[in-house]
């Protein structure tokens, strides 16, 4: 089991998902849902949906089936303009601004918190907008 916990008062009302990004930062949410459709993460003793808001004294268990996707760098991925509250990357062509299903490829999510993870910085990036996956081009990402 890599986590079991009872949600607190502070925690009570977040969404599913929510809390496990925040407990899980380097895990992208498309891992996230995976886990949670598999099988992977609870609710008391249950299943467990990403949009599920959870109650004070709620367990939330997440068991040793969680795969965290191995943070890398992307190539042809950059950051061209960089500040406490957004990002502007280069998304190189052939890869997908969100993960497709069973998308065992290279991910862009993945390569931004790769570089936030270097830069010592916390943050769930989140993308503005998206571009085609055989199009490579500026993607703005929000930090907060």
């Amino acid at each position: 089991m890599i986590l079991d916990v009872e949600v607190s008062a502070e925690e009570a009302g977040l969404e599913a998902l929510g809390l496990l990004a925040d407990r899980f930062p380097d895990v992208v949410s498309a891992e996230l849902r995976r886990a949670m459709r598999d099988g992977g993460i609870s609710l008391n003793g249950g299943p467990c949906t990403p949009g599920q808001h959870l109650a004070l004294g709620d367990r939330v268990v997440v068991s040793d089936e969680l795969t965290r996707i191995e943070l890398a760098a992307l190539p042809g991925f950059s950051v061209v303009y960089d500040s406490p509250t957004l990002l502007a990357c280069i998304k190189p062509a052939g890869v997908a601004v969100e993960a497709d299903r069973g998308d065992g490829g290279l991910r862009f999510k993945s390569a931004i918190l790769h570089f936030l993870k270097r830069a010592k910085r916390h943050a769930r990036p989140r993308v503005v907008h998206r571009i085609d996956k055989g199009t490579s081009g500026l993607v703005l990402v929000a930090l907060s």
